[in-house]
């Protein structure tokens, strides 16, 4: 019964004209074993070689993520100058008006 299963499988996969001749019994589980081993490796191959994509698609974000926090820390410290010279411009001119005040009840 294997064989008849083996051979009618063969002839379906097998291009016509190229059909193999039914192998016997005691063959039939190792090439069965063979043919488990390719498809495994084929697979474990392309698993390998989309991990190999996913890593780097991963360290391009991690390099996309880390300039973008950087850019951000840049504007946050510009930020902070601009804000420590404009609370500078209005200590200044808030302290001017007061001086002019003073200055202009002594005369």
């Amino acid at each position: 019964m294997l064989r008849a299963v083996i051979f009618t499988v063969s002839l379906l996969t097998t291009p016509v004209g190229l059909a193999a001749p039914p192998v016997p019994a005691s063959s039939a589980a190792p090439r069965a074993d063979e043919h488990s081993l390719r498809d495994t490796q084929r697979q474990l191959q392309e698993q390998r070689a989309q991990s190999a994509q996913l890593k780097s698609r991963v360290d391009e974000l991690e390099r996309r993520s880390a300039a973008a926090r950087e850019q951000q820390a840049q504007r946050d410290r510009e930020i902070a100058e601009l804000q420590r010279k404009l609370d500078a411009v209005q200590g200044h001119g808030a302290s001017a008006p007061a001086a002019a005040r003073s200055g202009a009840g002594h005369r």
